[in-house]
């Protein structure tokens, strides 16, 4: 997938997109149907991409897994919960650390705990460390974690005798700590499925956010420094605080050409919709390498039959993703 990656980064649209943006300057890049704007996000690595729907959002994640192999954060936008205050604290901390967070326009302007907060109520137990168990309780406690007799999800607790079962909000497993007296001697990672602890981990970190901790959005988690990709801006621009921010628009509508405003030649794959000997033309004029996604197996193998049933005459490669 590289080599794929480093073709795009030599287009000149995209060697122009870059130049922009280590200087400072907005641009927008229009033609960009389908997963032709992931693939170019992929090749240049933005650390927010802001999405119109929680489909979209969804579908951008994916198809960014599978141009580069990485999986970013998908930043919750659902009503609060253990769950996706969790998801929530999960995307602060991996903008916090540099990753890529992807995001609905909704998801954008919900509550997270903010930078500071979060670095300012860590706590890192780790084995051989002293933390009496009273006092971890009360913390738990005073950051809206529950007391439960099993633990099945984040924001959990549960306390028998010195054993502690613990889901931290922000972590996407559990674990179990077992306690001799105030000390930890061992800390592993709990299956909530069946309650049994597995693997020994050296520690485990988590944010105590206090009930009333301060949050902010995620557009005041970047510096004005990092830029941000947004995506079919139709219908998201006039909702987000962009005033200021450094803003690559990408959209599938061509736009007017100037210094910082182009287009990238890509075609819908609609215009395939029901003639298959259409495809089989398509790709026996295209020159270099042919590469052809396909989401599942299922979808995958229908494609190899169809293609085979109207006889392409080329190479081409058939990916998962």
């Amino acid at each position: 997938m590289g080599d794929l990656l480093a073709r795009v980064r030599s287009a000149p649209p995209v060697q122009r997109l870059n130049t922009a943006l280590a200087g400072g300057t907005p641009c927008t890049i229009g033609g960009l149907w389908g997963s032709s704007s992931a693939l170019i996000l992929a090749a240049v690595h933005p650390r927010r991409i802001l999405m119109p729907t929680p489909l979209a959002a969804d579908e951008m994640v994916e198809d960014l897994a599978a141009f580069s192999g990485l999986v970013p954060l998908l930043a919750p936008e659902e009503e609060e919960s253990p769950h996706t205050a969790s998801a929530r604290l999960r995307a602060a901390e991996a903008l916090h650390q540099g990753r890529v967070v992807v995001a609905s326009a909704r998801a954008a302007l919900q509550p997270f705990p903010s930078p500071l907060a979060v670095e300012s109520s860590k706590v890192v137990l780790h084995r051989g460390a002293s933390f009496p168990l009273d006092e971890l309780s009360r913390r738990l406690t005073d950051s809206r974690y529950e007391r439960t007799h099993a633990v099945e999800g984040p924001g959990e607790y549960a306390i028998r005798g010195g054993i502690v079962d613990l889901f931290p909000i922000g972590s996407e497993h559990a674990v179990r700590l077992d306690f001799f007296g105030d000390q930890i001697e061992s800390i592993r990672k709990l299956n909530v499925a069946d309650q049994r602890s597995e693997a020994e981990v050296e520690e485990v970190a988590m944010a105590l956010l206090p009930t009333e901790a301060p949050t902010a959005s995620l557009m005041e988690f970047l510096p004005r420094k990092d830029w941000i990709a947004l995506c079919d801006p139709v219908e998201i621009r006039e909702e987000l605080p962009l005033h200021g921010r450094i803003v690559a628009t990408l959209q599938p509508i061509p736009v007017p050409e100037g210094p910082y405003a182009w287009n990238i030649r890509t075609l819908s794959l609609l215009r395939f919709s029901g003639v298959l000997a259409n495809i089989a033309r398509e790709l026996s004029t295209l020159s270099g390498e042919v590469r052809i996604y396909c989401s599942t197996e299922g979808e995958e193998t229908r494609l190899r039959e169809l293609l085979k049933e109207v006889r392409v005459e080329r190479p081409f490669q058939v990916v998962r993703g």
